[in-house]
């Protein structure tokens, strides 16, 4: 997956819900925040709403898929920009390229859910995203009898800013 989707490295995980609550939880602790769009999967926008609240992360929610109204929410406390490459349940589709550009310039990563489009139709690293997440469990293992999701670094974020040493220090533990 990481090979198709042009990324440096991808991991497995045993839902896709698995591989972003990993993601989010690496990049964000007490008092960050996640940019998010509103037009997500409904599972998605639960973890979102209740479950990292419940951990100190709050989600400013944009209703857009423009870059304009996305870098407006970025605050100092961001963590991450979220997005799906198709929004569900409206099937919009947000400027990727544009709204990366805009995260990066306050140095925040981008997070694509490709799950719908898949890399066959679209590949967000190359649109500028970070880190590419999939539900397994519906286009590319083509059925649905499995679970499974995946997380893939595009390998071009500098995760070494200072700004996420949960993610890159050793664990003293």
């Amino acid at each position: 997956v990481a090979a198709l989707e042009g990324g440096t490295a991808g991991l497995a995980f045993a839902s896709g819900m698995a591989a972003i609550s990993a993601a989010l939880l690496a990049l964000c602790g007490e008092g960050d925040e996640v940019v998010s769009t509103t037009r997500l999967y409904g599972g998605t926008v639960t973890l979102l709403s209740n479950t990292l609240p419940r951990m100190g992360v709050r989600t400013v929610w944009v209703d857009s898929d423009e870059a304009p109204d996305f870098e407006a929410a970025i605050t100092d406390r961001t963590k991450a920009v979220y997005l799906e490459t198709i929004g569900n349940p409206k099937l919009t589709i947000p400027d990727l390229s544009s709204i990366a550009d805009a995260a990066h310039a306050h140095g925040v990563p981008v997070l694509v859910d490709n799950t719908t489009a898949s890399p066959a139709l679209c590949r967000p690293i190359a649109h500028g995203a970070d880190i590419v997440l999939h539900s397994l469990t519906k286009y590319l293992d083509g059925h649905g009898n499995s679970i499974g999701g995946i997380l893939v670094d595009g390998g071009q974020f500098p995760w070494d800013s200072g700004r996420f040493p949960e993610f890159v220090d050793p664990d003293p533990s």
